[in-house]
């Protein structure tokens, strides 16, 4: 996080184990959701930053990852390892899409039609993946074309 009047980093935000692909927030200046080539979306409050452990936690999984995204599939054994870092201070983390080959976003729904409910991203499967933002429970379309 930047402040506009001093831009430096006033906090992280630490907790996947790979990069970013996307940022998004629901425009409150509270929350905003990540998605991650961790297979993960987290949501964030932007007032809870994580601790300088936490920070080198996450930089100690992403040194670790062997993989690549944009030619080979996730391995097992990252997705069995689905429990949180340590120090990590997301309020949820949603897991069940799939990053592969490209950069995939995810986006509050919106405001206006559900209230902002659900947090949706595409997957390599072609689907469209909706998560209940509370209960992190998975609605899938998939795509008529």
């Amino acid at each position: 996080m930047l402040s506009e009047a001093n831009p430096k980093p006033v906090g992280v935000l630490a907790g996947h184990r790979n990069g970013i692909t996307y940022i998004d927030s629901k425009g409150d200046g509270r929350y905003l959701i990540t998605n991650s080539k961790d297979q993960t979306i987290k949501l964030w409050d932007m007032r809870a930053f994580s601790q300088k452990s936490a920070v080198e936690a996450t930089k100690r999984a992403v040194d670790c990852q062997t993989w690549d995204y944009r030619w080979q599939r996730v391995p097992k054994k990252l997705l069995e390892h689905q429990n949180n870092l340590h120090g990590d201070t997301s309020l949820m983390t949603y897991y069940g899409h799939t990053v592969l080959q490209t950069l995939i976003r995810c986006h509050f729904s919106p405001e206006a039609t559900t209230g902002q409910q659900y947090i949706y991203t595409g997957c390599a499967s072609g689907r469209v993946v909706m998560y209940d933002v509370l209960t992190g429970s998975i609605q899938c379309c998939q795509l008529q074309v």
